[in-house]
């Protein structure tokens, strides 16, 4: 969704904070698991790191950019990937802090 290219870009804009921490993870068809980054490594402009684990251990590296509704993955090995931008565990440092309830009318 809009959350996680916000948080993109929150992360792209906070330079102290976006090393080489995970931004976001979710577990992929294969048993393992897909960590976006909030670094840009060698990936081109506009985008940033992923990588895809599976069950053994072996990790594939590529490319990932967000639209409204995916997040598309290019990796080394050629493969392109879309995932659904639901169902992401976000790092809890770039959760969006919630906004302020309304306080109730009071009466003078």
């Amino acid at each position: 969704m809009k959350r996680i290219a916000l948080l993109l870009s929150l992360s792209i804009s906070t330079p102290a904070l976006a090393q080489s921490e995970w931004l976001a993870r979710t577990s992929n068809e294969s048993g393992g698991e897909i960590v976006l980054l909030v670094s840009q490594g060698k990936c081109p402009d506009e985008t940033r790191q992923v990588f895809a684990t599976d069950p053994t251990g072996r990790i594939e590296w590529g490319c990932y950019t967000v639209s409204s509704t995916h997040v598309h993955a290019f990796f080394g090995n050629g493969a392109e990937r879309a995932y659904p931008t639901q169902g992401w565990t976000i790092n809890p440092v770039y959760q969006t802090q919630q906004k302020p309830q309304r306080k109730p009318d009071v009466a003078l």
